[in-house]
């Protein structure tokens, strides 16, 4: 995607980390990118609302997290959802009840960062 032009490196690490899916369309990106070139990306479709996945953020720093947020409303794009964890470790009907309160623990977590952000659906 070389015409992407990215807005601000979040940490400055070349590990892609985000995707950009278009369902509507017959074809997604398939490979990550950096959180830049993606909010790039978005601002290029014209894409002002997104759904975000809680696994790619909680393993940010606070700090980290919230210039993710902070990118993605530099280029007018909101995220009004947050996939939620799932799997393991996040099974809330896992029947061993230390995984199980981890995995409520998590979602919690999950929540707690979806009210902070002002996101509105989990």
């Amino acid at each position: 995607m070389a015409d992407a032009m990215p807005a601000r490196s979040l940490n400055g690490s070349a590990n892609p980390v985000w995707a950009v899916n278009f369902p509507d369309r017959p074809t997604s990106w398939k490979d990550a990118w950096p959180l830049d070139v993606a909010a790039a990306a978005c601002a290029r479709e014209q894409i002002r609302a997104i759904e975000i996945n809680f696994a790619v953020l909680e393993v940010l720093e606070p700090v980290q997290q919230q210039a993710a947020f902070d990118i993605l409303s530099s280029v007018s794009v909101r995220v009004i959802s947050m996939h939620a964890p799932f799997s393991e470790p996040s099974a809330l009907d896992n029947p061993d009840r230390a995984k199980r309160l981890a995995a409520v623990d998590r979602t919690v977590r999950c929540l707690k960062m979806c009210a902070a952000h002002g996101v509105g659906r989990l």
